[in-house]
């Protein structure tokens, strides 16, 4: 349908160059003027070879009412949190979870990169002392630009050993974000002017989000913590 719509508007500028052509009488000019229209022309079959929809076929990008939920669970994050009701936030997803049995009455958290585990880590006593640790990773979505990249994040890993709960932080993801912005000479024949991607105010950017790592812990279990990583219990003065 596009291509149709172009038929006569190309068929004009051929009609025009071959015209214009013949007016012209400075051989430098004619030539200058025959690239610039043949540069004009190629950028129109490059535009049209740019694929429409986004490269990476796995990001979703969200609605607006979506993304209106997944602010809202960041406003209200951290009050459910501390209040213990973490888990039934709309917005609020679980992203990895374990069950690990300890043996001993202290337990010591540490982390190979303290800079790559959540700012927040939460226990929570149970009112038993079953001698398991029961460790949820809460996060709402990573989104940017209305993309939704919560599925590329790798989950953080989790080792215990000999009273050592060992937080392994998963490796750095990087992203690069490109945008093609239509030139005027495609733009006119257009709605918008190809810069939608990154001005469209119903999908806010926030690439960060919130996370935590959430622990339910026996009765009786002491916790201690390396330099760098910082926990809260839940009901416990520090």
């Amino acid at each position: 349908m596009v291509s149709l719509f172009f038929l006569p508007i190309v068929a004009l500028i051929i009609f025009a160059i071959v015209f214009l052509t013949k007016k012209i009488t400075s051989k430098g000019f004619r030539y200058f003027f025959l690239g610039y229209t043949a540069v004009l022309c190629l950028a129109v079959a490059v535009h049209y070879a740019i694929p429409e929809k986004n490269f990476n076929s796995d990001l979703k990008r969200l609605t607006y009412s979506e993304s209106e939920v997944d602010l809202n669970a960041m406003d209200e994050f951290y009050d459910a949190l501390y209040e213990g009701r973490i888990a039934d936030v709309e917005g609020v997803y679980v992203k990895s979870q374990w069950s690990l049995e300890v043996e001993e009455n202290l337990l010591q958290v540490v982390s190979r990169d303290s800079e790559g585990i959540p700012s927040t880590i939460v226990a929570e006593r149970k009112e038993t002392n079953d001698g398991v640790i029961e460790v949820t990773h809460y996060t709402t979505k990573r989104v940017v630009e209305g993309f939704d990249f919560t599925e590329q994040i790798q989950p953080y890993e989790m080792e215990l050993a000999d009273g050592v709960l060992k937080i392994l932080p998963p490796e750095e993801y990087r992203m690069r974000i490109v945008a093609f912005q239509t030139d005027f000479e495609i733009s006119q024949f257009q709605e918008g002017d190809g810069r939608e991607l990154f001005d469209d105010m119903d999908f806010p950017s926030y690439g960060f989000g919130e996370e935590v790592i959430y622990m339910k812990i026996p009765q009786h279990l002491q916790v201690e913590t390396a330099p760098g990583v910082y926990l809260d219990i839940l009901g416990e003065e520090e």
